[in-house]
C-alpha cells in the first residue's frame, strides 16, 4: 500500500511505502505516539522503517492505494 498525503482539496501525494494487515480487536500496537489498542475493522500499517500505527478501514480505503511491487 501507498502512504499518501493530502496536500490540499482532493490533492493527494504519494510520500511512502507500507504493509498492512488486518488488526485483531484488542491487539496492542506500539505506535511512536505510545501503545495503542486495535478495534474492530482496523487494520495494523507498518512503514519500512518499522514503524507501526493503527488505520480505521474507512481511512485505509480513502487515503491508501493498492501499490506494485517495489
Amino acid at each position: 500500500m501507498c502512504i499518501r498525503d493530502s496536500l490540499d482539496g482532493d490533492r493527494w501525494q504519494r510520500t511512502g511505502r507500507v504493509g498492512v494487515r488486518p488488526a485483531v480487536a484488542g491487539e496492542r500496537i506500539d505506535t511512536q505516539e505510545g501503545p495503542s489498542v486495535a478495534g474492530s475493522n482496523e487494520w495494523v500499517a507498518r512503514d519500512e522503517q518499522g514503524n507501526q500505527w493503527i488505520v480505521p478501514d474507512d481511512h485505509l480505503r480513502a487515503g491508501y492505494r493498492a501499490a506494485g511491487p517495489a
